[in-house]
């Protein structure tokens, strides 16, 4: 997952109605409600959560529907991915993946960043750059002055890149039950379709 403050955690919040911190709960004492945590899924599942308080959904369902249109190989990727969520925010996040679940979280209403760290900035500079998004240094960490087409760019093309990569490590393991290989592996996999993405967004998006 891409930790937003900018530090990077394991998943562990509320998805579904059905999902507390991750664990299944129960309809009574002994049936398991059914949902794309528990019960696989012949096509992935595309989901939205009401994105809380300060927050919205920059992307659309629809956005995901093209987007996917457009991603490498995806017929194979999307091989065991029960569901893509546009989630609810996580102050700590800005994606998320959970066992063949990934996650987009919503977005801040105030669309710029005033406070960006000098990490995430040196990690992330590249794909800044190649949105054509302006960057500021302050006295401490970097001005982001994303707009709204661009946040959607940033979280389509970076962030759900990224946790399909977590999803991609899980299935190419030989038990297909966990994503060992963690953040690099992820980050390294949004980095190898950049360029191909980007040019192809351009044309899909009118970006």
């Amino acid at each position: 997952m891409i930790a937003m403050n900018f530090i990077m955690k394991h998943y562990a919040k509320k998805v579904t109605p059905q999902v507390k911190l991750g664990q299944v709960q129960r309809k009574n004492r002994w049936d398991v409600t059914p949902n794309y945590y528990n019960t696989p899924q012949k096509y992935p599942v595309f989901d939205k959560e009401k994105p809380g308080k300060g927050y919205r959904h920059i992307i659309r369902k629809q956005d995901l529907f093209k987007f996917t249109e457009i991603v490498p190989e995806w017929d194979k990727l999307a091989k065991g991915l029960r569901a893509v969520v546009l989630s609810a925010a996580d102050y700590y996040q800005l994606g998320w993946h959970n066992k063949g679940v990934v996650g987009i979280c919503a977005w801040e209403k105030e669309i710029q960043w005033h406070d960006c760290s000098d990490e995430f900035y040196e990690e992330h500079k590249g794909i800044f750059e190649k949105l054509n998004i302006e960057c500021s240094e302050k006295e401490t960490g970097y001005f982001i002055e994303f707009d709204e087409a661009s946040a959607k760019a940033f979280q389509l093309i970076h962030i759900f890149i990224h946790e399909l990569g977590h999803h991609h490590d899980r299935m190419t393991t030989r038990s297909k039950q966990a994503a060992v290989r963690g953040e690099k592996y992820a980050e390294n996999y949004a980095k190898r379709f950049e360029d191909i993405i980007i040019e192809e967004y351009q044309n899909v998006f009118n970006f």
